[in-house]
């Protein structure tokens, strides 16, 4: 998934000259949070109940590169 990731977004900054990505992560999702660490990404905030996710709110984090 990393090398994915990393692939999309070379894509978007070289290719569509975009400026800024964000990737939002439910907190509790560690494997998804080492993947915008592990890319450099840089960690902005938590935005308290982001997300519904099947019976309950989950808070999420914003990364940003």
């Amino acid at each position: 998934m990393t090398k994915s990731v990393h692939s999309l977004v070379k894509y978007l900054f070289e290719d569509l000259d975009l400026h800024r990505i964000e990737i939002r992560v439910a907190v509790n999702n560690l494997k998804s949070i080492a993947i915008p660490t592990r890319l450099g990404f840089e960690q902005e905030g938590i935005k308290p109940d982001g997300q519904w996710l099947y019976d309950h709110y989950e808070d999420l984090i914003t990364f940003s590169y």
